[in-house]
């Protein structure tokens, strides 16, 4: 593959995470809506609980943590 092909391909590999998450977080947020509406607190705990998890993962894939430096000898 050509320099141009790699780039492109990591482009779409990022676009579809990025749409992935899109989605995800729209469909928590819908079923959240549905919770709030129908005032069913156990659900909207699930549902909150499952934001703070998405929330957390994004967080990890777009700041990784640092790679810990070697010891000094």
């Amino acid at each position: 593959m050509s320099a141009i092909e790699d780039l492109e391909t990591a482009y779409e590999a990022i676009q579809k995470a990025v749409s992935d998450a899109v989605a995800k977080i729209q469909s928590q947020s819908a079923a959240l809506a549905s919770a709030v509406a129908a005032n069913d607190p156990t659900k909207i705990e699930s549902i909150a609980q499952e934001l703070t998890a998405t929330a957390a993962t994004l967080e990890a894939a777009v700041n990784p943590p640092a790679a810990e430096a070697p010891a000094a000898s």
